[in-house]
């Protein structure tokens, strides 16, 4: 399992911890929603291109790894695609700050936050997705918690 601790009080800057260990960093810049992913010193690109229908994506290495499309302006949902699979990455419930990922009508991940008030979360998601997956869908949440947060 996985923690995603926010690096301070009014950042989107977030340390990703497994056991207690720093894993991976996900770097937010204040303005607009492409960030980076740090991995064992290794970046990774966290992008958001187009405005009508977005695709939000993970690019390392010349090629994109995963990527997720969000079908309604309306509803904090993302369809996501690692490779040949697709799931759905969304909300667990209209108050709700949780995400729980699906593959069809199972449920087989969820990010929560610790407390109401509080921007750190648990993230238990499929051990067999790869790190860079796992924080890709961090960040697809961290963006949706930001993009309201302006809201309020």
């Amino acid at each position: 399992m996985l923690t995603a601790i926010p690096k301070s009080l009014w950042s989107y800057d977030y340390e990703v911890r497994e056991a207690g260990s720093l894993v991976a960093t996900i770097d937010t810049p204040w303005w607009g929603e492409n960030s980076t992913l740090t991995i064992d010193g290794r970046v990774w690109l966290l992008g958001r291109g187009g405005f009508v229908n977005p695709m939000f994506t993970l690019f390392h290495g010349g090629r994109t790894l995963a990527s997720a499309t969000k079908p309604s302006a309306f509803f904090r949902s993302f369809q996501v695609a690692f490779d040949d699979a697709y799931y759905c990455w969304e909300a667990e419930g209209v108050f709700k700050r949780s995400f729980v990922l699906r593959e069809g009508n199972r449920v087989i991940g969820s990010l929560w936050p610790e407390s109401v008030l509080a921007r750190t979360a648990k993230v238990d998601l499929p051990r067999e997705f790869p790190l860079e997956r796992q924080c890709f869908l961090v960040w697809l949440a961290i963006l949706i918690w930001r993009r309201e947060q302006a809201l309020a």
